[in-house]
């Protein structure tokens, strides 16, 4: 389960994961992967708020207003953008790179 304390490499095969069960599956198939892998009601809600087709200002503005209250403020951001990434059919390199690329302060 995907949560505050989890290592970055846990966090970055989640997105992993997820991504290809999107591609294959479509956007509205990832509830059921964060449903049962994500237990930060949080990120939960805000992957969920995506899936949904939110617009990505509203998921972004949503994780960057709850995330950082439980998460390291450099994974925030990290998972904030995997997250509008994911969302916006980024390719899975593109995700990946959020979570070993420098986060721009």
């Amino acid at each position: 389960m995907i949560h505050p304390l989890s290592d970055i490499g846990a966090i970055a095969t989640f997105f992993k994961d997820l991504s290809l069960h999107c591609s294959e599956r479509g956007m509205q198939a990832a509830h059921e992967i964060i449903r049962t892998r994500i237990s930060d009601r949080h990120l939960q809600e805000g992957l969920s708020l995506a899936a949904d087709g939110n617009h990505p200002a509203i998921v972004g503005r949503y994780l960057s207003e709850t995330l950082p209250q439980n998460w390291e403020p450099d994974l925030a951001q990290r998972v904030a953008r995997a997250v509008s990434c994911w969302q916006t059919g980024q390719p899975l390199d593109e995700i990946m790179l959020c979570f070993h690329a420098p986060v721009s302060e």
